[in-house]
């Protein structure tokens, strides 16, 4: 998974650059009042980042080893990006950079980080703490039942005086 993410997180930051001089931002630019799309394209990249460096791991375990912690590490690389993209747009004649975009950028990469605080390690706490059970194991509460004749891998259905088989029933027409 991290291998997936890296490679989508690569592409994602290459496609910021690629796009900064289409014809399609322009379009995009005319629907995008005060640059408010800046904050989820840069939430977005600090999840992926995120994702790619220590998907589905404990979060809290960071602390007491000398691992990177990715919820430092990703939004530092986004902020870089962001600066990045912001230079390349000033090179780019048509286009001019902006404090205001990086704030944005940032604004979006803050979020991210505040939810993935809250949420990531609920998670990963589900999904690690799952106990490893190879089989289903024996009720204490139920006898064993003795095996079917004609189906050893089938226990035998317990005797329910009270309830006959299959109940008649009338014949339905289609509806």
């Amino acid at each position: 998974m991290k291998f997936i993410f890296s490679i989508i997180s690569i592409g994602y930051i290459s496609s910021i650059f690629i796009f900064a001089d289409s014809k399609l931002v322009h379009q995009i630019s005319g629907f995008n009042p005060y640059s408010l799309l800046h904050i989820p394209l840069y939430g977005v990249l600090t999840l992926l980042l995120i994702l790619s460096f220590h998907p589905l791991h404990n979060f809290q375990s960071y602390n007491q080893t000398n691992q990177r912690n990715p919820l430092i590490l990703s939004p530092f690389i986004a902020i870089v990006v962001s600066i990045f993209d912001e230079l390349y747009q000033s090179l780019i004649p048509g286009r001019d950079a902006s404090l205001l975009d990086i704030l944005l950028n940032i604004v979006g990469v803050g979020i991210v980080i505040i939810l993935a605080k809250r949420f990531l390690p609920l998670m990963t706490k589900k999904i690690i703490d799952r106990p490893y059970r190879p089989d289903k194991p024996e009720r204490p509460d139920r006898p064993e039942r003795p095996n079917r004749p004609d189906r050893p891998d089938k226990p035998d259905k317990p005797d329910r005086p009270d309830k006959p088989d299959r109940p008649n029933r009338p014949n339905r027409p289609n509806r």
